[in-house]
């Protein structure tokens, strides 16, 4: 491995001020983890940058150009890991939201794992979620809270509607549900929130959360995540489930002296009727009455990060 990355680091062109360094076997490392790693680089051409996801060093590192003669003349024993231990005082974690940095292919089984994650490289795990609204929100207690507690009421009906018969993708909306309100206290935050999470990689979540705010109702057409997130937040006051119209009273009253805002909310709570209509319709029952998701229940098999802090 060691000679591999000589010769590909002696064939850089001069003008080069940093290189990463990419092990052919960890093939999923996120579009954005590269530019997070370039937006820390600065130019500081004596740098070493590594990509972590929750404290965990990961790949590629970017190296700055100042180290490229004193590799090649390194004698190779312990790898290009070893050169780089002797540099670490000039070492820069930089934490991004992709759990790909670590996934390598090393055996038949590591492989398999991968094809499942590329099948749904556009939808981030809970743990890829929680580091963006880390990353994003500055920790906003508040707003994660109720983030999961709308992913907890929104993952409630998701699976009641299911054993129900219908198809919802149960990942699709716990993603959407944790970062619906990733852009909060932004101008049109619903539609902000969404083009970060393009930018990111992440479309059909965007979809998802471009649509929590306002959204077209189709009462004839099947039940979809936008829907249900849409109306699990209409459900949610703060970190707590409430019915539906004790959090528009508390909206209406807020901003009654706003007719174009009062209008707005009663467009929105008009729309969550009906959405509230179609699952009610489907589960011959009050959404009220459906249990929120608690961990342990489906689609948790690696500990459930809904119930305890980051």
């Amino acid at each position: 491995m060691f000679s591999s990355v000589k010769a590909g680091i002696r064939n850089l062109k001069q003008t080069v001020e940093a290189f990463f360094v990419l092990p052919v076997d960890i093939p999923l490392v996120r579009r954005q983890s590269i530019l997070d790693l370039l937006d820390v680089y600065g130019g500081d051409t004596g740098r070493i940058l590594y990509p972590t996801f929750r404290g965990r060093r990961g790949h590629p590192p970017l190296i700055g150009a100042d180290y490229r003669e004193e590799i090649l003349h390194w004698s190779g024993e312990g790898g290009l890991g070893s050169f780089l231990e002797k540099h670490e005082s000039r070492a820069v974690d930089v934490e991004v939201a992709d759990e790909c940095i670590l996934l390598d292919a090393n055996r038949p089984e590591d492989y398999q794992r991968l094809l499942v994650r590329l099948h749904r490289y556009d939808i981030p795990t809970e743990e890829e979620c929680m580091a963006v609204l880390k990353n994003k929100t500055g920790e906003n207690r508040k707003l994660i809270d109720h983030s999961r507690e709308v992913t907890r009421v929104a993952l409630g009906l998701a699976t009641a509607l299911n054993e129900c018969g219908c198809w919802l993708d149960l990942d699709l909306i716990r993603a959407a549900g944790l970062l619906h309100d990733l852009a909060r206290g932004e101008r049109d935050h619903a539609a902000v929130g969404a083009k970060i999470l393009r930018e990111m990689g992440y479309s059909a979540v965007a979809d998802v959360v471009a649509g929590h705010m306002d959204i077209s109702v189709q009462e004839d057409e099947p039940l979809s995540p936008r829907e249900i997130i849409y109306l699990a937040d209409k459900l949610v006051q703060g970190d707590r489930k409430v019915p539906m119209e004790v959090r528009f009273q508390q909206k209406t009253k807020r901003f009654s002296g706003d007719p174009g805002a009062l209008e707005a909310i009663a467009s929105r709570m008009a729309s969550a009727k009906k959405i509230k209509s179609k699952v009610e319709e489907k589960l011959g029952m009050a959404v009220e009455e459906v249990p929120v998701y608690h961990a342990g229940e489906e689609g948790n098999e690696s500990g459930d990060l809904l119930a305890a802090a980051w």
